[in-house]
């Protein structure tokens, strides 16, 4: 599957020679931290625009001044075009992370940088120590092997750290929360407030209903069909999320048996649904929120073996009666809020996920914003 090749080598070279810490960022992190960071940065640059008219008027702009630049060079028979093209790109970077470009005659600090990056990768190129220190770390720790391999390339990314570093500290002094983020850096800062748990699923599942159904329309049972990823959501929610702690006890009302175990008549038996649903093997990773694993391969339908093991109003002839109206409520209680708005922590908060304890595990009180 795509997931099968995603990681990245665990190697004190790779992880920390090249990163401000192990396991940090989107490049070489791996895991849960990976899939959390990758996640909340393409939808802050979706935000931004990445696939609008925004980032495209942004590199206009850029553009337009590269030109401009060129027009004014008055010896046009020798032109070195990639200093201009280096800063025509970085300062896109730059802007898109921290909110500013660089004019052509004041950009040394930007230059600075894209020369330290180009004498990093040349030395990375050059360099043995670096490949024997990734297959033989043990050089990575000896004192007259280490800086070959691993020391004088933790410098030259430390160098270039500060640059990144000094920004984030500058732009953050800046920072309020309740303005519109005006870069990467705002955005991300404004993020870690919010629930990127939620705020990640709640996105896919209002792009879904504004393109089958639109924002004004009122959704119907019949919509079912064509929106694969609410479904998987009220599955999942009922699966991840079930406030039934303890089931209603059941009485055997006869002698049986059950798989080589004898019960006999009078018996209470307690059918454990909640912790079926949060260990039961069929289910990969039960302890994540993952809507995705009820969408079959084609994308549309929904897998049936996972339906089947879901089982939120129980099983058998003592099942909740009420399933079938609980189900249109959740279904349309479910899409008509997101159809219509989008959830965030009210102001100075943030959203507890964590329930109250009990034989129902309800939740705790809280405001919320609605967006």
């Amino acid at each position: 599957s795509g997931d099968d090749f995603t990681g990245r080598p665990q190697n004190k070279i790779i992880q920390e020679a090249f990163t401000l810490a192990p396991n940090s960022g989107v490049l070489n992190a791996n895991g849960d931290n990976w899939r959390e960071q990758r996640r909340a940065s393409i939808m802050i640059l979706r935000d931004f625009g990445m696939a609008k008219n925004l980032m495209e008027e942004r590199v206009r702009s850029s553009v337009a001044d590269y030109v401009k630049h060129l027009q004014n060079v008055k010896d046009k028979n020798n032109v070195d075009i990639r200093w201009p093209i280096q800063v025509m790109v970085a300062n896109i970077i730059n802007e898109t992370l921290f909110g500013y470009r660089y004019a052509y005659d004041d950009c040394q600090p930007l230059m600075d940088y894209v020369e330290d990056t180009k004498k990093l990768f040349e030395n990375l190129a050059e360099s043995k120590g670096m490949f024997l220190g990734i297959f033989f770390p043990i050089l990575t720790r000896l004192p007259v092997t280490s800086w070959y391999t691993f020391g004088r390339f933790k410098e030259n990314m430390n160098k270039l750290n500060e640059y990144i570093i000094n920004n984030v500290e500058r732009i953050l002094e800046e920072y309020d929360e309740y303005d519109e983020p005006t870069c990467f850096v705002h955005a991300y800062k404004q993020r870690m407030g919010q629930n990127e748990f939620l705020d990640f699923f709640q996105e896919k599942l209002r792009q879904e209903i504004h393109s089958v159904v639109g924002k004004e329309r009122s959704i119907t049972m019949a919509d079912q069909a064509s929106l694969p990823f609410a479904r998987a959501c009220v599955l999942e929610l009922q699966r991840f999320a079930n406030i039934v702690g303890t089931n209603v006890q059941r009485l055997s009302t006869r002698d049986t048996e059950i798989r080589g175990h004898k019960i006999p008549k009078n018996t209470w038996v307690n059918g454990d649904i909640h912790y079926l649903m949060a260990n039961d093997p069929v289910f990969v990773d039960p302890q994540e929120f993952r809507p995705e694993r009820y969408i079959a391969e084609d994308g549309k339908s929904l897998r049936k073996d996972l339906i089947e093991r879901t089982l939120p109003f129980s099983i058998g002839k003592r099942m909740c009666a009420g399933e079938g109206l609980a189900r249109v409520e959740l279904f349309l209680g479910l899409t008509s809020t997101f159809q219509q708005f989008k959830i965030l922590p009210s102001p100075g908060n943030e959203i507890d996920l964590e329930p109250k304890s009990g034989s129902f595990l309800i939740p705790k009180k809280q405001n919320l914003r609605l967006e």
